[in-house]
Protein backbone atom coordinates (compact mmCIF):
# COMPACT_ATOMS: atom_id res chain seq x y z
CA UNK A 1 0.00 0.00 0.00
CA UNK A 2 1.45 3.63 -1.03
CA UNK A 3 1.65 6.12 1.73
CA UNK A 4 -0.28 8.52 -1.10
CA UNK A 5 -4.42 8.51 -1.01
CA UNK A 6 -6.04 9.02 -4.57
CA UNK A 7 -8.61 11.90 -4.44
CA UNK A 8 -9.64 11.41 -7.97
CA UNK A 9 -11.99 8.85 -9.48
CA UNK A 10 -10.32 6.11 -11.82
CA UNK A 11 -11.43 4.16 -14.72
CA UNK A 12 -10.12 1.20 -16.24
CA UNK A 13 -10.57 -0.66 -19.52
CA UNK A 14 -10.21 -4.01 -19.75
CA UNK A 15 -10.49 -7.14 -22.63
CA UNK A 16 -8.71 -10.12 -22.67
CA UNK A 17 -5.56 -10.00 -21.05
CA UNK A 18 -6.19 -11.06 -17.77
CA UNK A 19 -2.86 -10.75 -15.95
CA UNK A 20 -2.07 -7.13 -16.99
CA UNK A 21 -5.80 -6.43 -16.03
CA UNK A 22 -5.12 -7.56 -12.53
CA UNK A 23 -1.93 -6.04 -12.52
CA UNK A 24 -2.75 -2.68 -13.39
CA UNK A 25 -5.41 -3.02 -10.68
CA UNK A 26 -2.86 -3.97 -7.80
CA UNK A 27 -1.35 -0.54 -8.63
CA UNK A 28 -4.69 0.86 -8.40
CA UNK A 29 -5.38 -0.76 -5.11
CA UNK A 30 -2.50 0.87 -3.86
CA UNK A 31 -3.52 4.18 -3.88
CA UNK A 32 -6.89 3.46 -2.64
CA UNK A 33 -8.93 5.91 -4.70
CA UNK A 34 -12.70 6.95 -3.54
CA UNK A 35 -14.36 5.29 -6.72
CA UNK A 36 -13.16 3.10 -9.19
CA UNK A 37 -15.14 2.30 -12.48
CA UNK A 38 -13.93 -0.89 -14.42
CA UNK A 39 -15.40 -1.44 -18.20
CA UNK A 40 -14.77 -4.93 -19.66
CA UNK A 41 -15.27 -5.47 -23.50
CA UNK A 42 -16.79 -8.73 -24.92
CA UNK A 43 -15.50 -11.29 -26.82
CA UNK A 44 -15.05 -11.58 -30.60
CA UNK A 45 -16.68 -14.19 -32.09
CA UNK A 46 -13.72 -15.46 -34.51
CA UNK A 47 -11.40 -15.50 -31.74
CA UNK A 48 -11.61 -18.88 -29.69
CA UNK A 49 -9.62 -17.74 -27.15
CA UNK A 50 -11.50 -15.02 -26.03
CA UNK A 51 -14.21 -16.57 -24.69
CA UNK A 52 -12.23 -17.81 -21.91
CA UNK A 53 -9.65 -15.07 -21.55
CA UNK A 54 -12.74 -11.88 -21.53
CA UNK A 55 -14.39 -14.36 -18.62
CA UNK A 56 -11.14 -13.96 -16.90
CA UNK A 57 -11.00 -10.68 -17.08
CA UNK A 58 -14.87 -10.38 -15.45
CA UNK A 59 -13.98 -12.32 -13.27
CA UNK A 60 -11.14 -10.23 -12.32
CA UNK A 61 -13.42 -6.95 -12.41
CA UNK A 62 -16.44 -9.10 -9.76
CA UNK A 63 -13.69 -9.70 -7.17
CA UNK A 64 -12.45 -6.25 -6.77
CA UNK A 65 -13.76 -5.61 -3.24
CA UNK A 66 -10.79 -3.78 -1.71
CA UNK A 67 -12.52 -0.06 -3.09
CA UNK A 68 -16.21 1.22 -1.13
CA UNK A 69 -17.34 2.42 -4.23
CA UNK A 70 -16.89 -0.18 -7.60
CA UNK A 71 -18.99 -0.10 -10.07
CA UNK A 72 -18.69 -2.49 -13.49
CA UNK A 73 -19.59 -1.67 -17.19
CA UNK A 74 -19.66 -6.15 -18.42
CA UNK A 75 -20.31 -5.65 -22.54
CA UNK A 76 -22.14 -8.91 -23.88
CA UNK A 77 -20.25 -8.40 -27.25
CA UNK A 78 -17.20 -7.22 -28.94
CA UNK A 79 -17.41 -3.27 -29.33
CA UNK A 80 -13.94 -3.48 -30.73
CA UNK A 81 -11.24 -1.22 -29.18
CA UNK A 82 -12.66 2.65 -30.46
CA UNK A 83 -16.33 2.28 -29.81
CA UNK A 84 -15.52 0.72 -26.38
CA UNK A 85 -13.35 2.76 -24.69
CA UNK A 86 -15.66 5.84 -26.05
CA UNK A 87 -18.87 3.69 -24.53
CA UNK A 88 -16.87 3.38 -21.89
CA UNK A 89 -15.57 7.11 -21.26
CA UNK A 90 -19.25 8.18 -22.19
CA UNK A 91 -20.63 6.08 -19.25
CA UNK A 92 -17.78 7.30 -16.80
CA UNK A 93 -18.17 11.18 -17.26
CA UNK A 94 -22.03 10.30 -17.05
CA UNK A 95 -21.29 9.79 -13.16
CA UNK A 96 -18.01 12.25 -12.74
CA UNK A 97 -16.92 15.49 -13.61
CA UNK A 98 -13.26 14.33 -13.93
CA UNK A 99 -11.57 11.39 -13.77
CA UNK A 100 -8.01 9.28 -14.28
CA UNK A 101 -8.09 7.14 -17.40
CA UNK A 102 -5.98 3.39 -17.69
CA UNK A 103 -6.15 0.90 -19.69
CA UNK A 104 -5.53 -2.68 -18.36
CA UNK A 105 -1.74 -2.47 -20.04
CA UNK A 106 -0.89 0.44 -18.32
CA UNK A 107 0.98 0.45 -14.67
CA UNK A 108 0.99 3.77 -12.60
CA UNK A 109 3.10 4.97 -10.06
CA UNK A 110 1.91 6.54 -6.78
CA UNK A 111 3.67 9.91 -8.19
CA UNK A 112 1.30 9.18 -11.70
CA UNK A 113 -1.93 9.51 -9.11
CA UNK A 114 -0.32 12.76 -7.21
CA UNK A 115 0.26 14.33 -10.65
CA UNK A 116 -3.19 13.71 -12.07
CA UNK A 117 -4.77 14.42 -8.94
CA UNK A 118 -2.61 18.10 -8.69
CA UNK A 119 -3.28 19.16 -12.56
CA UNK A 120 -6.91 18.00 -12.44
CA UNK A 121 -7.50 20.69 -9.54
CA UNK A 122 -5.36 23.06 -10.93
CA UNK A 123 -6.51 23.64 -14.82
CA UNK A 124 -10.43 22.22 -14.05
CA UNK A 125 -11.59 25.63 -14.69
CA UNK A 126 -9.14 26.33 -17.74
CA UNK A 127 -10.63 25.70 -21.13
CA UNK A 128 -7.44 25.57 -23.05
CA UNK A 129 -6.13 22.63 -21.24
CA UNK A 130 -8.25 18.93 -22.28
CA UNK A 131 -6.18 16.43 -20.29
CA UNK A 132 -3.26 15.29 -18.37
CA UNK A 133 -0.74 13.14 -19.12
CA UNK A 134 0.71 10.62 -16.90
CA UNK A 135 3.60 10.16 -19.43
CA UNK A 136 5.85 11.33 -21.64
CA UNK A 137 8.75 10.61 -24.09
CA UNK A 138 10.64 13.79 -23.62
CA UNK A 139 14.36 12.63 -22.24
CA UNK A 140 14.62 14.35 -18.68
CA UNK A 141 17.59 16.18 -19.58
CA UNK A 142 15.65 18.51 -21.72
CA UNK A 143 12.55 19.27 -19.42
CA UNK A 144 13.88 22.43 -17.64
CA UNK A 145 14.27 22.20 -13.84
CA UNK A 146 12.04 19.14 -13.67
CA UNK A 147 8.91 21.04 -14.49
CA UNK A 148 5.43 20.07 -15.95
CA UNK A 149 5.01 21.50 -19.28
CA UNK A 150 2.54 21.90 -22.01
CA UNK A 151 2.17 20.00 -25.11
CA UNK A 152 -0.12 19.65 -28.18
CA UNK A 153 0.15 15.92 -27.68
CA UNK A 154 -2.25 14.15 -25.53
CA UNK A 155 -0.81 10.74 -24.45
CA UNK A 156 -2.51 8.16 -23.39
CA UNK A 157 -0.57 5.65 -21.54
CA UNK A 158 -2.46 6.56 -18.20
CA UNK A 159 -4.15 10.04 -18.30
CA UNK A 160 -6.81 12.54 -16.76
CA UNK A 161 -9.45 14.90 -18.39
CA UNK A 162 -12.82 16.33 -17.43
CA UNK A 163 -15.98 15.81 -18.51
CA UNK A 164 -16.16 19.23 -20.22
CA UNK A 165 -13.23 18.21 -22.39
CA UNK A 166 -14.54 14.97 -23.49
CA UNK A 167 -16.65 15.75 -25.99
CA UNK A 168 -19.22 12.92 -27.34
CA UNK A 169 -20.74 14.79 -30.54
CA UNK A 170 -17.19 15.13 -31.61
CA UNK A 171 -15.65 11.63 -32.00
CA UNK A 172 -16.43 10.98 -35.29
CA UNK A 173 -13.66 11.32 -37.88
CA UNK A 174 -15.45 12.05 -40.71
CA UNK A 175 -16.25 15.69 -38.93
CA UNK A 176 -12.87 16.48 -38.40
CA UNK A 177 -11.45 18.46 -41.75
CA UNK A 178 -8.03 19.05 -42.70
CA UNK A 179 -8.63 22.56 -42.89
CA UNK A 180 -9.93 22.90 -39.59
CA UNK A 181 -6.70 21.02 -38.53
CA UNK A 182 -4.03 23.18 -40.47
CA UNK A 183 -6.27 25.87 -38.62
CA UNK A 184 -4.90 24.68 -35.54
CA UNK A 185 -0.85 24.22 -34.48
CA UNK A 186 -0.54 20.52 -35.07
CA UNK A 187 -0.46 20.16 -39.05
CA UNK A 188 1.69 23.40 -39.39
CA UNK A 189 4.79 23.58 -37.46
CA UNK A 190 8.22 23.47 -38.94
CA UNK A 191 9.65 20.47 -37.13
CA UNK A 192 7.45 17.84 -38.30
CA UNK A 193 8.64 16.25 -41.28
CA UNK A 194 5.72 13.71 -42.41
CA UNK A 195 4.28 14.66 -38.97
CA UNK A 196 1.16 15.94 -41.08
CA UNK A 197 1.16 13.22 -43.50
CA UNK A 198 1.29 10.94 -40.52
CA UNK A 199 -2.27 11.80 -38.66
CA UNK A 200 -4.03 12.74 -42.04
CA UNK A 201 -2.89 9.18 -43.28
CA UNK A 202 -4.26 7.81 -40.21
CA UNK A 203 -7.82 10.18 -39.46
CA UNK A 204 -8.84 8.92 -43.02
CA UNK A 205 -7.83 4.96 -41.99
CA UNK A 206 -10.43 5.85 -38.48
CA UNK A 207 -12.93 7.69 -41.33
CA UNK A 208 -12.74 4.18 -43.97
CA UNK A 209 -12.95 1.86 -40.58
CA UNK A 210 -9.73 0.58 -41.43
CA UNK A 211 -8.27 1.82 -37.92
CA UNK A 212 -9.73 1.01 -34.66
CA UNK A 213 -8.42 3.38 -32.38
CA UNK A 214 -10.13 6.43 -30.53
CA UNK A 215 -7.12 8.65 -29.52
CA UNK A 216 -6.12 9.80 -32.87
CA UNK A 217 -9.83 11.87 -33.18
CA UNK A 218 -9.16 12.91 -29.45
CA UNK A 219 -6.32 14.39 -30.37
CA UNK A 220 -7.28 15.94 -33.49
CA UNK A 221 -10.25 17.30 -31.86
CA UNK A 222 -8.11 18.60 -29.16
CA UNK A 223 -5.74 20.52 -31.44
CA UNK A 224 -8.57 21.55 -33.90
CA UNK A 225 -9.35 24.14 -30.95
CA UNK A 226 -6.32 24.77 -30.06
CA UNK A 227 -6.07 22.71 -26.84
CA UNK A 228 -3.14 21.87 -24.97
CA UNK A 229 -2.11 18.75 -22.72
CA UNK A 230 0.31 19.22 -19.65
CA UNK A 231 3.01 16.44 -19.39
CA UNK A 232 5.02 15.79 -16.34
CA UNK A 233 8.60 16.28 -16.42
CA UNK A 234 9.20 12.69 -16.26
CA UNK A 235 7.65 9.39 -17.35
CA UNK A 236 4.91 8.63 -14.21
CA UNK A 237 3.08 5.52 -15.83
CA UNK A 238 4.35 2.72 -18.25
CA UNK A 239 3.07 0.57 -21.26
CA UNK A 240 3.09 -3.01 -20.50
CA UNK A 241 1.42 -3.82 -23.54
CA UNK A 242 3.50 -4.44 -26.21
CA UNK A 243 3.36 -8.01 -28.06
CA UNK A 244 0.88 -9.42 -30.36
CA UNK A 245 -1.76 -9.24 -28.03
CA UNK A 246 -2.13 -5.47 -28.23
CA UNK A 247 -4.10 -3.60 -30.53
CA UNK A 248 -2.04 -0.73 -31.77
CA UNK A 249 1.89 -1.36 -30.15
CA UNK A 250 2.29 -5.10 -31.65
CA UNK A 251 4.89 -3.31 -34.06
CA UNK A 252 7.10 -3.29 -31.51
CA UNK A 253 9.19 -4.90 -29.69
CA UNK A 254 8.99 -6.14 -26.26
CA UNK A 255 12.01 -5.22 -25.07
CA UNK A 256 10.89 -1.50 -25.20
CA UNK A 257 9.42 -2.43 -21.97
CA UNK A 258 12.03 -2.57 -19.59
CA UNK A 259 14.27 0.26 -20.97
CA UNK A 260 11.13 2.51 -19.97
CA UNK A 261 10.23 1.28 -16.78
CA UNK A 262 14.22 2.10 -15.46
CA UNK A 263 12.89 5.54 -15.97
CA UNK A 264 9.91 5.50 -13.81
CA UNK A 265 9.88 7.27 -10.37
CA UNK A 266 8.26 5.65 -7.93
CA UNK A 267 7.95 8.20 -5.00
CA UNK A 268 5.61 10.83 -5.11
CA UNK A 269 7.34 14.20 -6.71
CA UNK A 270 6.21 17.68 -5.06
CA UNK A 271 4.51 19.65 -8.06
CA UNK A 272 6.25 23.01 -8.25
CA UNK A 273 3.70 25.32 -8.35
CA UNK A 274 4.91 27.61 -10.91
CA UNK A 275 4.66 28.31 -14.81
CA UNK A 276 4.83 25.42 -16.90
CA UNK A 277 8.27 25.16 -19.08
CA UNK A 278 8.79 25.79 -22.64
CA UNK A 279 6.54 24.13 -25.25
CA UNK A 280 8.53 20.42 -26.47
CA UNK A 281 6.74 19.34 -29.63
CA UNK A 282 9.57 18.92 -31.78
CA UNK A 283 11.08 16.31 -28.88
CA UNK A 284 7.79 14.63 -29.09
CA UNK A 285 7.92 14.71 -32.74
CA UNK A 286 11.74 13.41 -32.61
CA UNK A 287 11.28 10.90 -29.76
CA UNK A 288 7.79 9.84 -30.10
CA UNK A 289 6.97 9.23 -33.63
CA UNK A 290 10.10 9.78 -35.09
CA UNK A 291 10.09 12.82 -37.03
CA UNK A 292 11.53 15.99 -37.13
CA UNK A 293 15.17 16.91 -37.36
CA UNK A 294 17.64 14.45 -37.37
CA UNK A 295 14.89 11.89 -38.05
CA UNK A 296 15.92 10.16 -41.62
CA UNK A 297 13.05 8.90 -44.15
CA UNK A 298 12.43 5.65 -42.39
CA UNK A 299 9.43 6.81 -40.37
CA UNK A 300 7.80 8.76 -43.10
CA UNK A 301 8.11 5.92 -45.44
CA UNK A 302 6.98 3.33 -42.71
CA UNK A 303 3.74 5.62 -42.09
CA UNK A 304 2.84 5.30 -45.68
CA UNK A 305 3.38 1.56 -46.17
CA UNK A 306 1.22 0.96 -43.03
CA UNK A 307 -1.53 2.97 -44.68
CA UNK A 308 -1.39 1.26 -48.00
CA UNK A 309 -1.43 -2.25 -46.01
CA UNK A 310 -4.39 -1.24 -44.37
CA UNK A 311 -6.69 -0.68 -47.25
CA UNK A 312 -5.39 -2.89 -49.91
CA UNK A 313 -6.73 -6.39 -49.79
CA UNK A 314 -4.76 -9.05 -47.59
CA UNK A 315 -3.11 -5.96 -45.92
CA UNK A 316 -3.91 -6.24 -42.78
CA UNK A 317 -3.00 -10.32 -42.89
CA UNK A 318 0.67 -8.97 -44.04
CA UNK A 319 0.92 -6.34 -40.53
CA UNK A 320 -0.17 -8.94 -38.97
CA UNK A 321 2.39 -11.66 -40.13
CA UNK A 322 4.91 -9.07 -39.53
CA UNK A 323 4.05 -8.77 -35.86
CA UNK A 324 4.34 -12.42 -35.24
CA UNK A 325 7.54 -12.08 -36.85
CA UNK A 326 8.83 -9.42 -35.07
CA UNK A 327 7.65 -10.62 -31.94
CA UNK A 328 9.54 -14.05 -32.24
CA UNK A 329 12.72 -13.35 -34.24
CA UNK A 330 15.53 -11.07 -32.67
CA UNK A 331 16.15 -9.29 -35.68
CA UNK A 332 14.52 -5.84 -35.90
CA UNK A 333 13.62 -5.19 -39.34
CA UNK A 334 10.57 -3.40 -38.91
CA UNK A 335 11.65 -0.74 -36.00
Amino acid sequence: MSDYVCKSPVLVCGFNRPDLLKNCLEHVRAVNPPRLYISIDGPRRKVKSDAELVEQCREIARSVTWCPDVKLKIEPVNLGCRKAMQSALDWFFGGEPEGIILEDDIEATPAFFSFCDTMLERYRDDPTIACVNGWTPVPEELVPAELPYLTKYPHIWGWATWRRAWQPSEKDAAAISLASLRSGTLLTRSHGRGIDSFWWDRLKLIAHHSYDTWDVTFALQTTAKGELAVSPPTPYSLNRGFGVSSTHTSRQRAEVSPRLAGELRMGVKTVPAVDLAKDLDWAHDKYHFGFGEGANYWPRLKSKIYYYLNIVPYGKSVIKAVNRFRSSSRWGWWP
